[in-house]
């Protein structure tokens, strides 16, 4: 492993970072896998055969277990490699700034993405079974990665009016796999992912979460800053004691039992696949027509068993037609995806779907000509502006897309691939400066 505290970077001229980083390759671990398989699949006769052959190939061949219930693979044997940093400022583009000044983003000249005060950590888990034992499951089960950043602000500089995007408080999360189950065939089914919490259990002795802690680089401090005012714990060892009773050194670093000072860490604990994007305010002009300001929320998140309604015409069910719906379609329901259509034929309980969503909050939203300042009270009343305005928008939407492979969702014809529902309130809309 390679730790250092302080370290400034450029490279090609267009990605330059300065702050605290740590590398790490590790030593193998065994660790617990989210399947990815279609939850309710355990219950048809196609999820009994998946068990009964790549059970006994996993536990067979690599000492792996998986669950009665398909969703968890057990002991799969990976090593380990990973990447933290911490209060890190991070330009990409063109120029060079000057990371020692206060508002460093603001250097003229420069034209690309800024992050001020970042915080990250990425891991990556590669299988260390040789190819002829792995090669079953046709790279489903090869590598693993993940993900967490956080950002104390963000923005695109240097766009002048074509485009200016300022955001604070960015958070990023990523729990993932490049490889789909049966890739590229009519079986294709979702990812595998690690479960970072169940893989590496909380130790309540040691004082540790749930999840993989990442080194960063830097060393925790404490929240009193004012040194001069520390009381001296033990002068031969350097030993203090701050104003809250925390053993400390003479900069302020905390202290453990042994005076040794701590790691800041930051832990990776997703309990299934995941890409997350939330902007606790962000505001974005563009090409000087279009404006907003808001808090954003994105996710791509785990499998869901959700209850549909089935949209078949109500009194179908008491009908000679409407028997053999539910004989037939109930049947393949039940036997393919472990689905069931109800008796009436008004919903189908246990669809297994992958969700990903998009919100915003508060937002404000201006389109036409003119720059409206968004943090006055009543900004659309402001001077000069032309245009459509939007006030204290929430919005709200979903996608679901059905996990299931695609020889087992052929005979619905694709009406029961996918669906969405979305909801927005604004206080208020108006055309002003007519």
């Amino acid at each position: 492993g390679v730790s250092v505290e302080d370290m400034r970077m450029d490279i090609a001229g267009f990605i330059h970072a300065q702050g605290s980083f740590n590398f790490e390759k590790g030593p193998q671990q065994l660790v617990t896998l989210g399947s990815g398989l279609p939850k309710g699949l355990a219950a048809t006769a196609a999820g009994e055969g998946i068990h009964d052959i790549f059970g006994t190939l996993l536990e067979a061949g690599t000492g792996a277990q998986l669950s009665e219930n398909l969703g968890t693979i057990t002991g799969w044997d990976v090593a380990v490699s990973y990447f933290g940093a911490s209060d890190i400022n991070v330009f990409v583009g063109y120029g060079s700034p000057d990371f020692d000044q206060d508002k460093w983003s603001e250097t003229s000249g420069l034209f690309g993405f800024a992050f001020e005060g970042v915080d990250f950590a990425y891991a990556n888990m590669q299988t260390t079974l040789p190819a002829v034992l792995k090669a079953p499951f046709l790279g489903a089960l090869d590598s693993f990665y993940a993900a967490k950043l956080n950002a104390e602000s963000a923005a695109f500089v240097g766009g002048g009016e074509i485009l200016n995007v300022e955001a604070k408080n960015l958070e990023l999360r990523l729990n993932d796999n490049d490889t789909n189950w049966f890739a590229g065939t009519p079986l294709q089914m979702g990812r595998a992912v690690i479960d970072w919490a169940a893989s590496f259990p909380a130790d309540d002795e040691a004082g540790t979460a749930a999840g993989l802690g990442i080194k960063t680089g830097a060393y925790l401090k404490s929240e009193d800053e004012d040194t001069s005012g520390y009381t001296l714990e033990d002068g031969d060892l350097g030993y203090y004691t701050d104003s809250l009773g925390q053993r400390v050194n003479a900069q302020g670093f905390l202290l453990d039992d042994l005076g040794e000072r701590i790691d800041q860490l930051i832990t990776l604990d997703f309990g299934s696949k995941l890409f997350g994007l939330s902007v606790e305010d962000m505001r974005m002009d563009i090409a000087g027509f279009i404006h907003a300001q808001g808090s954003f929320n994105f996710e791509k998140g785990p499998q869901q068993l959700v209850t549909l309604g089935t949209g078949l015409p109500q009194g179908l069910a008491s009908t000679a037609a409407g028997e053999a719906v539910h004989d037939i379609f109930g049947t393949l329901l039940e036997a393919g995806t472990g689905a069931q259509l109800s008796e009436n034929l008004g919903t189908i309980t246990d669809w297994a779907v992958a969700v990903s969503y998009f919100g915003a909050s508060d937002v404000d939203v201006f389109v036409g000509y003119g720059s409206p300042d968004f943090d006055a009270d009543k900004w659309s009343e402001t001077s000069g502006l032309f245009g459509f305005a939007f006030e204290g928008v929430d919005f709200a939407y979903a996608n679901m897309q059905t996990t299931l492979p695609a020889v087992l969702k052929a005979p619905f014809l694709g009406a029961l691939d996918g669906f969405y529902a979305a909801k927005l309130n604004a206080q208020s809309a108006a055309f002003v400066g007519g």
